[in-house]
This record gives structure tokens, sequence and C-alpha cells, in this order.
């Protein structure tokens, strides 16, 4: 549903896409503490309150390609890496 922009918008973590008004040019933003911003799209000086927005953008993550199984494989991993360096008394930070 899009909505216009307001003064309790936010842009939260991942940032937020607006939309230009006049030329329907997305934009992503990462945060509103600005009062008016030129399009990319048609080069418009566009108010804040003027642009339009979408739900907020879903946070990125941290390994888009790894299952819960790989993950808790790198995780054993390196839990493994660490008591082997801790035992050598070689304990190091990565």
């Amino acid at each position: 549903m899009k909505s216009n922009v307001t003064s309790h918008t936010r842009a939260g973590r991942a940032g937020r896409a607006i939309i230009c008004p006049h030329c329907q040019q997305a934009a992503v933003v990462f945060h509103f503490a600005w009062s008016a911003l030129m399009c990319s799209g048609c080069r418009a000086p566009v108010d804040k309150l003027d642009w339009r927005t979408d739900e907020p953008m879903p946070p990125p993550r941290s390994r888009p390609h790894e299952n819960d199984e790989e993950r808790a494989g790198r995780e054993e991993a390196e839990l493994r890496e660490l008591a082997y360096r801790k035992d050598e008394g070689t304990l190091r930070q990565k």
C-alpha cells in the first residue's frame, strides 16, 4: 500500500524505498533527516512530504545463500578451531 512520507516515517536498518510523485522513479533512503531531495529520474526537486513510499524493505541476511545446516557446520568448525588454539595456548581473535 503506497502512502506519502510523513513526519513519522522511518527508514529502518535496511533503508526504505521512496517513489517520485512526478515520474514514479524509485530511490532508497536510509534516513529522513532532509526536507527535500532531487529526483534522479526527472531531476525535479521534491519536498519530503510529497514522496510516496511502500512498506519498509526487509533486512538483509548476513549470508543470503547459507541454510541452517551450513550455518551450524560453519559454527561448529569455528568452535573446534577455537578449542584447538586454546589447547595449544595460542588463542587468537579473528
